[in-house]
């Protein structure tokens, strides 16, 4: 069996697509990690829906984070023009990363919405 350089030329830069987007998933869940155990876990660290200008904080503190993870996972995926397979798959993998990205914003931001009218006491 002889290897044809096409096979080659078609297998390592997938080969390599998926060891980038492996890697991307792991720089976003170390992006996603103080982000959910800020928001979603110990309550008592973070006073959720008492002050408005915090809850925008801890929103404006979650964009940052997820941004600087997007710029990271970009400097993982730049290579050379010849990797031309790699474009697509960057592409798709991209828009999961910002997907996921966006879901954990809403998730971070309706938490002090949730927090104002379902967990403070009626007015007798």
């Amino acid at each position: 069996m002889t290897v044809v350089p096409d096979e080659i030329g078609f297998c390592l830069p997938l080969v390599v697509a998926v060891a980038i987007t492996l890697v991307t998933i792991a720089i976003h869940a170390l992006a996603f990690w103080p982000l959910f155990t800020m928001c979603c876990g110990n309550r008592s660290s973070v006073t959720l829906g008492v002050w408005f200008l915090g809850d925008v904080a801890i929103v404006a503190v979650a964009t940052l984070i997820m941004l600087v993870a997007h710029l990271v996972e970009i400097a993982v995926w730049a290579m050379s023009p010849t990797w031309r397979l790699l474009a697509p798959l960057e592409a798709t993998d991209g828009m999961l990363m910002f997907g996921l990205s966006t879901a954990m914003l809403f998730a971070i931001a309706q938490r002090p919405v949730s927090a104002r009218l379902f967990d403070s006491e009626p007015d007798s």
